[in-house]
């Protein structure tokens, strides 16, 4: 059987193998890890699905695999079973070797027998129900092809592993020619039913006739991930009505939220025109400013610099950002930084002033609840959490990666210390596992250690706020009249406006800066 390289996480579509942990021939059981794939998130183990022998390693180490390609193949013993006298293929009618007719689904028989069983009734053909399109494993090809064919990916039988629909599944299909080896129709087939005219990638408009489908429909032929399918049912969109910016046409979850925003109208293309405009318009807003030179270097991007990107695009145009600013007198905290640090280090803990500003950020969201929120704008409501997981944002050389402090309301300052230690440290050796770097309900970024005052953090959408922290630095300042040097820090912390006004972002700041100038009322508070 082929083993499939799965879905290791929401958003997830290529990884780089980074190891195998296992070589062919070698016995493996079910769930046993047989390969390391770097993620842009994350280094992550993936297990065999069956038990078996390796049969063939599809990929070398260092090779880029995307999801839904076959990873490599796992030889299950078979055992086999005698056939029921009536079930029993006669020499002439038999095709292949008994392997292949295990696994294969029967759609048609020879041509001899094909004449006498032309009148049977429909019922003797096995009926697939359509199915939900979360269920239905096929990769990019598949569904490019079923969709130019007006094929229902939903009803067909997918011999692959796990049911995965290949391109000779959809042989026999309405509307499906015939394919050859390598995929590709060697004959035009009549369309099923009449259908309109659209241009590539695009959807069936609203007024399209019957071959439109209705907003409860789940599209198969539409490419999109689970979970943005899953994102679509919840915002009540219909996926089928989208115009998918992503490679192929395929719908991404920014495409989904735009059109609940806007409505289903804003994400669709009226006329072939407006989508020649609309293209014309991107490729003017993305093409280079000045022209190639054979001086200029191109560097691809990694996996991570372009979740990155991703991922900062989406909080830029999701929210309504702003950014307020402040500073704090960290000078008695310093003092008892310096005290206590030498003491912890032979603890084995290394004490910075994160873990503080971590405690002081959980009593200010207690105090002011707005900011540990999210926005659920299709339903016109804010949600409170009430979990405080703080992301802390960690410099690597691959790029920015934001593992999160869990119930950080929990641990005390020296146990925050610790997590901080820990997590930012595989982060930087990619052995951060992927739900260490999700689900977080307030950031921190600090750039203190590289250098820097004042800068305006992006927040970790869907999160509506974060807390920037610069250098702390010596800096004049008055204390009863007099002009002294205090240890000062820069802060910034940006928030979604559409949650948050500034009133709120000054109290919240006011709250922050209170408890850093005066570490004993901050432990105070902690207890």
């Amino acid at each position: 059987m082929e083993f499939i390289f799965p879905d290791v996480g929401e958003g997830i579509s290529e990884g780089k193998l980074v190891r195998w942990l296992v070589k062919e021939g070698d016995a493996i059981k079910a769930d046993q890890e047989v390969a390391e794939v770097e993620t842009d998130k994350a280094v992550v183990e993936i297990p065999a699905p069956v038990a078996g022998i390796v049969g063939k390693l599809i990929h070398q180490e260092g090779d880029i695999v995307e999801v839904g390609k076959t990873l490599m193949t796992i030889e299950q013993e078979v055992v086999s079973k005698p056939a029921a006298p009536a079930a029993a293929a006669s020499p002439e009618t038999s095709t292949g070797p008994p392997a292949q007719q295990a696994q294969s689904v029967p759609t048609q028989t020879s041509s001899s027998s094909s004449a006498a069983s032309s009148s049977a009734p429909p019922a003797q053909v096995p009926v697939v129900a359509s199915r939900h399109s979360d269920d239905i494993l096929a990769v990019p090809r598949v569904r490019i092809l079923a969709r130019k064919q007006g094929i229902d990916l939903g009803a067909v039988q997918g011999t692959g592993v796990f049911g995965n629909i290949r391109l000779a599944d959809l042989q026999g299909q309405a509307g499906s020619p015939a394919l050859n080896a390598a995929g590709q129709p060697v004959a035009a087939a009549s369309p099923a039913v009449a259908h309109v005219a659209v241009a590539p990638g695009e959807r069936p408009l609203s007024g399209a006739p019957s071959s439109a489908q209705p907003l409860a429909a789940s599209h198969p032929e539409v490419l999109a991930s689970p979970s943005t399918r899953r994102l679509a049912r919840e915002l009540k969109v219909d996926i089928g009505m989208v115009k998918g910016t992503g490679e192929h046409g395929m719908v991404t979850k920014t495409d989904i939220r735009d059109a609940a925003k806007g409505g289903i109208a804003s994400a669709v293309q009226p006329t072939v025109q407006a989508t020649a405009s609309a293209d014309m318009s991107a490729r003017s807003i993305s093409a280079p400013v000045r022209s190639p030179s054979s001086a200029d270097l191109y560097i691809p991007m990694s996996a991570t610099r372009a979740a990155i990107a991703r991922k900062m695009t989406e909080s830029s145009h999701a929210a309504a950002l702003v950014t307020h600013m402040d500073e704090a007198d960290v000078t008695d905290l310093v003092a008892l930084r310096e005290k206590e640090k030498e003491r912890l280090a032979q603890q084995g803990i290394k004490l910075t002033y994160l873990p503080f500003f971590v405690k002081a950020v959980v009593v200010a969201l207690q105090q002011h609840p707005y900011f540990n929120a999210m926005l659920d704008e299709p339903n016109q409501r804010i949600v409170l959490h009430k979990q405080y997981h703080v992301g802390i944002a960690v410099d690597t050389e691959e790029g920015l990666i934001v593992p999160v402090v869990r119930n950080a309301d929990r641990l005390s300052i020296l146990e925050v210390a610790a997590a901080i230690q820990d997590l930012s440290g595989r982060a930087r050796t990619h052995k951060l596992r992927l739900d260490e770097m999700q689900g977080s309900t307030f950031s921190i970024s600090s750039i203190g250690s590289v250098g820097g005052t004042h800068f305006t953090p992006l927040t970790n959408y869907p999160e509506v706020s974060i807390l920037g922290i610069g250098s702390i630095r010596d800096r004049p300042a008055v204390r009863d009249g007099a002009v002294v040097v205090r240890k000062m820090v820069p802060l910034s912390l940006t928030y979604d406006h559409r949650v948050l006004d500034g009133a709120q972002a000054a109290r919240f700041m006011n709250t922050i800066v209170e408890l850093m100038q005066d570490p004993g009322l901050l432990l105070m508070e902690l207890t």
